[in-house]
Parts: C-alpha cells; structure tokens; sequence
C-alpha cells in the first residue's frame, strides 16, 4: 500500500512539472517588456554598463528644514555584476554618482553656493536591480549610500535608515529611467548642529546606455 502510494506521488510531481507551474525565478535586464520571463535572447548578459544622467530641467535636489539644494548636471553610471539567482537580486556596483551645477557648484534655492555636494564612499558595490512586475523594478543601494553637502560654514551628512530604493521605469530606447522621488535620508554624524534631522531627495536618470530598449524582468 505505501509502495503504490509513493509511486502515485511521484506521477503527480511530474504531471505538475510537465504543465509548467510557475517558479521562482531570478533576475535580469531584459531588451523586450515581459509580463512573465525573458528569454535567453533578449537579456542583457553580465557584466552590463548602465548610464545616465539627470535630463533638463529635472534638478537632482536635496531639500532638509528651509534649504533645497539644487545640483542640474547629476550622472549615474553602474556595471552589473553578478545574477544571484532565484528570488534575488541581480547585484550592480555603482561607480559614479555626481552632482554639479551649471558646470560648477550646486546651489541652494536662494542661490548660495555649496562647495561640496556628493555621494562617499563610492564604489557602492552593495547594489542590485529587483524586478516587480511588467519589466519595472527598484534599483535598491543596500550599503554606503551616503551624501554630503557643504553650503558657507554647514556641513550637512545624510544617508538612508536602511536601503535607498530608486524606481526603474523600463522602456524603449532612451525612455528608460531611475527615479528617487521624496526618499527620506536620516541625518549623521559629523554634520552640523544646524542641519535638519531628515532630508528628502529628488533625482531621476534618463538611461543612455544601453542604448537599445531596456527592462527589469525575470528569467526561467
């Protein structure tokens, strides 16, 4: 009786496996919008750069109490590294972070100059895309991310509770992009007595590069 049983288990683990029940599955960059998988000829392989920049008129800003420093000429540039396969990421370090103004200096709202505005510590090789749903996803950074801001005699040094998370929006060429929109940073130490506790941070990225049609999605 429990040979016949064990033997009618087995037929209907491989009648399941045969009609092809969803699985967990890892992720990758996809060239096409996939609701379900990738296929094998249309993901990025690893390693992949990924560039971009702040397009116009989209600042990166960091706003804290009264102050809102504004930085137009921000760039991102990433590599991804390695696929860690199912149900995790697909790690990125991230090499450049930058954020200048018309050239030179970022700006506070009333136009007062910030000697320093920049991301530390970088590479940030903590890093790694998620895929959600219909090729979007989350860049999230889950170590390092940290920026500091220098304006006159204020030195202000901010960073994420946990994970900075920025929103990848897929698209076809030149369309996608990373987006930081109201992410809370906490304040740290080193900075100055007169620096808010919190900070809100507003960037977005036009991807360049690749410059074909790029998505967050999942392979088999």
């Amino acid at each position: 009786m429990k040979t016949r049983w064990a033997i009618g288990s087995l037929v209907v683990v491989a009648m399941t496996a045969a009609v092809g029940v969803p699985t967990a599955s890892a992720t990758t960059l996809c060239e096409a919008q996939k609701e379900t998988l990738c296929p094998a000829g249309e993901r990025y392989n690893v390693p992949q750069k990924i560039q971009g920049s702040a397009p116009a008129g989209v600042p990166l800003e960091l706003i804290f109490g009264e102050v809102t420093v504004k930085c137009d000429e921000s760039k991102f540039a990433a590599e991804t590294k390695l696929n860690e396969g199912v149900g995790k990421r697909l790690k990125v370090e991230i090499g450049v972070w930058s954020a200048q103004h018309k050239g030179g200096e970022c700006e506070t709202q009333a136009g007062g100059k910030c000697s320093t505005t920049k991301w530390t510590g970088l590479p940030y090789a903590e890093a790694g895309f998620y895929a959600t749903i219909n090729g979007l996803g989350t860049l999230k950074v889950e170590k390092g991310a940290t920026i500091e801001v220098v304006c006159g005699m204020v030195k202000c040094i901010y960073s994420p509770k946990a994970s900075l998370e920025l929103a990848f929006i897929g698209g076809l060429a030149g369309e996608a992009v990373l987006r930081a929109s109201g992410l809370t940073l906490e304040k740290q130490a080193g900075s100055n007595i007169f620096c808010a506790m919190t900070a809100k941070l507003e960037a977005e990225y036009a991807i360049s590069e690749p410059a074909k049609a790029l998505w967050v999605s999942k392979e088999p």
